[in-house]
């Protein structure tokens, strides 16, 4: 039991240490919320919608993320993808290339650091393999001239059930992550997002399937390093305490028991 007790003061210790380390604020972590909070959402109807939260400020002009897609975006809040100001526009029903000519009209008076594009669902049905992939590096090469200092980001086209693609759609995002390393895009990988993730339309997300795509956005917009930056000085020796104090837990540990004296 004494044991028991030293283990568990210990523990607390950490978590203590942790929760410490974790609330030094804006000055020494950034940490990304969780998934579950991505998705306490209503749906977002109509063709375009803004987050107006804090800009980087490392530059007088803010630059902000924008994601261009068909309906399978529409239940993405920008508002949870990044303290960056985050536009969409989604364009329900559009096929790859209508939404290749929509872009001349996206005006944009802040500068893009990130675009994603999520489309082809539509071409599926009625393309072959490669003119899906056309269609969509055309559009892709097309965004990067519009918005020159942006990463490109290509979202891969999400697994559907109302109809049977499944083989085509699973070649269409092998050629798509090919061409994304060729001319220098960000495939991004939808794989995970399954039947599991669609709504009774067997095509759209449901709340699981739009919060799996959203995290996958915020893989690409805040990468890894920027999403746990850890900035040197206060934060690394309480660390490193916390890592003493974790490897003591997983050591015996042996309090003397009391011994009543001899008389």
């Amino acid at each position: 039991m004494a044991k028991r007790f030293g283990r568990q003061v210990i523990e607390e210790t950490v978590e203590a240490i942790q929760r410490q380390a974790s609330g030094q604020g804006s000055q020494a972590i950034e940490v990304e919320e969780p998934v579950e909070a991505i998705q306490s959402q209503a749906s977002g109807q109509g063709q375009t919608s803004t987050s107006t939260q804090d800009v980087d400020k490392s530059s007088d002009k803010p630059k902000s993320v924008l994601i261009i897609g068909d309906s399978i975006i529409k239940h993405i809040d920008p508002r949870k993808l990044s303290k960056k100001t985050v536009y969409k526009r989604s364009f329900p029903g559009k096929r790859v290339e209508e939404i290749h000519d929509e872009i001349d009209n996206i005006q944009m008076n802040d500068e893009l650091s990130y675009v994603i594009i999520h489309v082809g669902t539509n071409n599926l049905s009625s393309e072959s393999v490669d003119s899906c992939v056309r269609k969509i590096q055309k559009l892709a090469l097309k965004t990067r001239r519009k918005f020159q200092n942006s990463k490109i980001g290509i979202s891969s086209i999400i697994h559907r059930d109302d109809i049977n693609v499944s083989a085509k759609l699973s070649a269409v995002n092998g050629k798509l992550k090919e061409m994304a390393n060729n001319d220098d895009f960000v495939f991004i990988d939808n794989s995970r997002i399954d039947g599991t993730c669609l709504n009774g339309s067997k095509l759209h997300l449901n709340a699981k399937g739009s919060a799996y795509l959203a995290n996958n956005f915020i893989k690409f917009i805040r990468p890894l390093g920027k999403r746990a930056k850890l900035q040197t000085g206060f934060l690394n020796p309480i660390h490193q305490l916390g890592q003493l104090l974790t490897q003591l837990t997983t050591q015996p540990t042996t309090i003397p028991l009391y011994k009543k004296p001899r008389r």
